[in-house]
C-alpha cells in the first residue's frame, strides 16, 4: 500500500495528477505536522512565554499576596535565621554579602534601602563591615520580621515592595537581595526602585537565576526538600517564581534609563549545598563550604570551566546606575 497515492482519475487512458499532489506538497505537509508537534513541547511553551511580569491587580494576584503576607508572618519569619545558624551556610552567605558590600561602596552618599530585608541580617553585617559609614540604612519588608530592625538600631518599615513609601530621589541605592522574585509584578517594583534612587544612584539586584539547570535541579530536589520541610516555599514562590526572568529585570532597568554597569552569574558550587532556608547537613560544615568557595573562585578564573560554572549558576547580579 502506498503512503501517498497521487492517482485521482483516469482520462483517455492516462493518469491525471492534481496540482496539489506532488512530493513537494507532501514534504510541506509533513513539515507542518512536525512544527505543530514541536510547538507543543515543554521547551517551546517556555520560549513562547511573554517576557514580562504578571499584574498584581488581578483577583488571583491579590489572593496570593494575602497568602504570602500570612505565610511570611507565620512561617517565613522564623526560617530567616536557619542559614545564619549553620556555620557552613553562614560562610557562604558572608561571601555573598561581601560581594554586595563591594558594589554598594560605589553608591553616592545617602541612604541605602534594602527591599525585602527580613530580619535585617544583611543590613547588620553591612553596618559592621563599614563602621565609618554615616549612611542611613533602611529595611523594608512585608512581614513582621521587619520589626526586628528598630531594636538593632536600624530603620525599618512594613510595606509592599511594589509601592515604596519613600520620596523620589531620596536614596543612594536600592537593593533586592533574593526578594524580587517574591513580588508578583516585579517590573513595577523595579520602577519604584528607580523612582526612589537619586541620579547616579544604584539599583542592585541579586537574585535567583531561572535557567534550564536551576529548573531541572528544582524538579529533582524540591520533592525531597518538601518531604522534610513542608513549608519551604512561599505561596508566591510556588505560583509565580517560574515566570521570574533575568531578561525582564534587565529590560525594565534599561527602559527606565538605567545603565547596566555589572551583570554576573555566580554561586554554582557551594550555595546549592546550603539548602538555603531549609538547611542541610553540608551547611553545618564550615570547613567544607570554605573549600568549595575557594574552588569556585578558582574555577571562575578559568576560561572553559568558568563558562561551564556560569551556565550552572544559581544566582545573578545586576547593577544599574540611574542616569544623571
Amino acid at each position: 500500500m502506498r503512503l501517498f497515492d497521487v492517482r485521482v482519475a483516469v482520462r483517455d487512458g492516462n493518469l491525471v495528477r492534481s496540482p496539489y499532489q506532488t512530493r513537494a506538497v507532501f514534504r510541506r505537509v509533513l513539515g507542518l505536522i512536525a512544527r505543530k508537534r514541536a510547538a507543543d513541547t515543554w521547551l517551546a511553551r517556555r520560549l513562547r512565554r511573554p517576557l514580562q511580569s504578571a499584574s498584581s491587580s488581578t483577583p488571583e494576584a491579590l489572593h496570593y499576596k494575602r497568602l504570602e503576607k500570612e505565610w511570611q508572618d507565620r512561617v517565613g519569619a522564623d526560617m530567616l535565621d536557619v542559614p545564619h545558624d549553620q556555620p557552613g551556610a553562614l560562610a557562604v552567605y558572608e561571601r555573598q554579602f561581601e560581594r554586595l558590600f563591594a558594589v554598594l561602596d560605589l553608591a553616592p552618599e545617602g541612604p541605602i534601602v534594602e527591599v525585602g530585608c527580613g530580619k535585617g541580617h544583611f543590613l547588620e553585617r553591612l553596618r559592621e563591615a563599614r563602621p565609618r559609614w554615616r549612611r542611613l540604612l533602611v529595611g523594608r519588608d512585608v512581614s513582621r520580621a521587619v520589626m526586628s530592625l528598630p531594636p538593632a538600631g536600624l530603620a525599618g518599615c512594613m510595606a509592599d515592595g511594589e509601592f515604596l513609601p519613600l520620596r523620589g530621589g531620596s536614596a543612594a541605592a536600592v537593593l533586592f537581595a533574593g526578594s524580587l522574585h517574591h513580588l508578583i509584578d516585579y517590573a513595577a517594583a523595579l520602577r519604584e526602585a528607580v523612582r526612589v534612587v537619586r541620579p547616579g544612584g544604584l539599583v542592585v539586584v541579586y537574585e535567583l537565576l531561572t535557567s534550564w539547570f536551576s529548573h531541572a535541579m528544582h524538579r529533582l530536589l524540591d520533592p525531597i526538600v518538601f518531604r522534610f520541610c513542608g513549608a519551604y516555599a512561599s505561596p508566591i514562590d510556588m505560583r509565580y517564581k517560574k515566570d521570574f526572568r533575568e531578561a525582564v529585570v534587565a529590560g525594565v532597568l534599561r527602559e527606565q534609563s538605567v545603565s547596566l554597569a555589572k551583570a554576573t552569574h555566580t554561586d554554582f558550587l557551594a550555595y546549592p549545598l546550603t539548602g538555603c532556608y531549609a538547611g542541610s547537613v553540608f551547611g553545618r560544615d564550615r570547613c567544607l563550604m570554605e573549600r568549595l568557595l575557594a574552588a569556585e573562585e578558582r574555577i571562575q578564573r578559568l576560561p572553559v570551566l568558568g563558562a561551564v560554572g556560569r551556565a550552572l549558576a544559581w544566582r545573578f547580579t545586576l547593577v544599574g546606575v540611574k542616569a544623571p
